[in-house]
């Protein structure tokens, strides 16, 4: 039996509360959790912090974990978006994804969905921490 819960813990933390990361950009068992790591800028750090309203960066940290052929994952919240600026940055965030996605470059897929697939196909030999 595996666990399946919602965790997010960063590939690195730099502009976070708590300094730290996994250092990751694959999917890692701890224990029997299958940890999808958050591998991109929160948009609190973002917008808040680096007070940058576009997705450069974020286009700049998909590039690099798609070289490595990681995985890339966002987490927005709803309350920091809620301005209009920033709810716009983040229309535009989905819709270079929904690109990349019809051009058959990324699978777009929910958490659970992308659990589900590494415990089905037997990918269990992923890094144990």
């Amino acid at each position: 039996m595996y666990v399946s819960d919602d965790v997010s813990i960063p590939y690195v933390a730099h502009l976070e509360a708590q300094r730290g990361g996994c250092c990751a950009v694959f999917p890692y068992f701890m224990g029997r959790i299958l940890e999808l790591p958050l591998t991109t800028t929160q948009d609190y750090s973002l917008f808040y912090i680096l007070g940058d309203y576009s997705i450069e960066l974020w286009k700049k940290q998909i590039h690099l974990i798609m070289e490595k052929q990681g995985l890339v994952s966002f987490i927005v919240h709803p309350d920091y978006i809620r301005e209009h600026t920033a709810l716009k940055i983040c229309q535009d965030l989905l819709a270079h994804l929904s690109d990349w996605r019809d051009a058959g470059k990324v699978w777009v897929a929910l958490p659970q969905v992308v659990g589900r697939f590494f415990l089905r196909k037997g990918l269990t030999d992923l890094a144990r921490l």
